[in-house]
């Protein structure tokens, strides 16, 4: 625990099945000092680790954190009398093999000013009022299932979140190396794009999606209008996986196709203003060009050699992507990522229904990462060996006004 401190202390707990074997054992080893604590011996051995014998467990940490096990084992509250760690775990599954817990100071003490994949864990599990998180470990089919749990110390403000199912998911194309599907896609970006950053991954969207909202009010476009149609169930994807170009996929449910339509037209001329094609000189401004291809409207629009945006409006969807190929594959059920067997290792059979779903293809999203460059280095080549170990990874996260719960499936063969 923190215990007040501006550092995480630590603490370690052994259960001895025979405490006098253990208190021999204490007695053989090198200590730097002994001393005396509400009448437990303390040890203090080399490196400034202390140790003590408390009953049957055996204690290791700082010399506080000791302390403050002894003040726990001659009575006062533990953690296991708190009401937040007593919450966090009562959905916990039987038969886990592994508990984790820790209460918002402690997380801030652990990840606090952390970068990498440690930040984007903390810009994930961070909220308002976050009061603590606990994790569990436990066996599944093929794999194994992380269950975490995150509890609000208040649920003034807070909404519950929106029901998904997977027919949006399975929609998008096979090749898909990874995909969120979210409640609310203009709410939950943020989050997303920060964790992103912190692992060096489209640290510059953010920033450019905030300068295009400043320009397009600027021009006095209705952004919460364009905003609103993403309001519901939403897919962001990265296409790719079979070794073609990286692409990035948007794809919604449109509740009103016609206001749609007419939305996104208003929006062509802005973006036409906004990103001139490169050496275009007078007389040669871009514009969108529309097109019809295996039943939908292609509308694209060159914004540089080799990067373009695609959209169309057809049978109750909005897809947005970065490929014209992309869009089209939508229209073909059968090259759809509902029709590979890793959409069901990840989900089962059945229509899955939560808040948000996450599926990732592990292998393919590190192929991508290697071919375009994101992922390499000494760090990323130690970590190989492990990741490529895991297939499919599964998400699936619902929220309330008192908390939320995320399950994390991982296949590993």
């Amino acid at each position: 625990g923190t215990g007040g401190r501006s550092r995480a202390g630590s603490l370690v707990l052994l259960a001895a099945r025979r405490p006098a074997a253990a208190n021999r054992f204490l007695a053989g080893l090198r200590a730097v000092s002994t001393s005396s604590y509400r009448g437990m011996q303390v040890r203090q051995l080399p490196g400034s680790t202390y140790v003590a014998l408390l009953g049957r467990y055996l204690v290791l940490g700082q010399a506080a954190s000791v302390r403050e096990a002894i003040d726990v084992h001659r009575g006062a509250p533990s953690l296991a009398r708190a009401r937040a760690y007593r919450l966090a775990l009562a959905g916990q599954p039987p038969g886990r093999v592994l508990d984790l817990y820790a209460p918002s100071d402690g997380i801030a003490a652990l990840l606090g000013g952390s970068g990498g994949l440690l930040g984007a864990v903390r810009e994930l599990l961070a909220g308002p009022g976050l009061a603590s998180v606990s994790a569990s470990l436990s066996a599944a089919p093929g794999g194994l299932r992380l269950r975490v749990d995150r509890v609000f110390g208040s649920a003034a403000g807070r909404t519950t979140g929106g029901t998904l199912g997977t027919a949006l998911l399975r929609r998008v194309p096979a090749d898909t190396a990874f995909a969120a599907d979210l409640d609310g896609l203009p709410t939950s970006a943020p989050r997303l794009l920060a964790a992103a950053s912190q692992l060096g991954v489209g640290a510059a969207v953010g920033p450019l999606l905030s300068r295009l909202g400043d320009a397009l009010r600027a021009e006095k476009f209705d952004l919460q209008a364009l905003l609103g149609l993403f309001g519901g169930s939403s897919v962001v994807a990265v296409t790719g996986a079979a070794g073609g170009s990286p692409s990035l996929l948007v794809l919604t449910r449109a509740r009103h196709p016609t206001q749609a339509r007419i939305e996104l037209a208003d929006l062509e001329p802005s973006l036409v203003a906004l990103f001139p094609a490169a050496g275009a000189g007078p007389g040669m401004a871009p514009l969108f060009s529309g097109r019809q291809l295996d039943g939908i409207t292609d509308h694209e629009l060159q914004l540089s050699p080799g990067l373009q945006l695609d959209y169309a409006v057809w049978h109750g969807l909005i897809g947005i992507s970065t490929s014209v190929s992309t869009l089209v594959s939508l229209t073909r059920r059968g090259d759809s990522l509902g029709a590979t067997p890793e959409l069901r290792t990840a989900f089962g059979e059945s229509d899955v229904r939560s808040g948000s779903l996450v599926f990732a293809n592990l292998k393919a999203l590190i192929g991508l990462g290697e071919r375009t460059g994101l992922l390499h280095g000494p760090a990323f080549a130690r970590l190989a060996p492990d990741l490529e170990r895991i297939q499919v990874i599964g998400v699936r996260s619902r929220s309330g006004r008192t908390g939320s719960t995320s399950e994390l499936y991982l296949k590993i063969p």
